[in-house]
């Protein structure tokens, strides 16, 4: 083993298999069709609400409710598990 080489950690996807390099470059592409890169939101208690680009961002985050993003200890309806 030769010293000062820098090992990279291996990258997954959702499916926990290895990111291949054609993976990699789409996999931040929107779905909604507009070819723009996307990102994850998250409420304030960090579960995942949906994907979203600067086109549809907008038009899916109107579903929710305001209070959902700021407030940690919104009102729901249904169980939340503590982890």
């Amino acid at each position: 083993m030769r010293y000062g080489r820098i090992i990279e950690p291996k990258r997954f996807n959702y499916t926990n298999y290895p990111v291949t390099d054609c993976e990699e470059k789409t996999m931040n592409i929107c779905r909604c069709g507009s070819k723009l890169e996307s990102w994850d939101v998250k409420d304030a208690r960090g579960i995942f609400v949906a994907r979203v680009c600067e086109k549809c961002k907008k038009e899916k985050l109107k579903a929710y409710r305001p209070e959902i993003f700021s407030n940690a200890n919104y009102e729901t309806e249904e169980p939340i598990d503590e982890d």
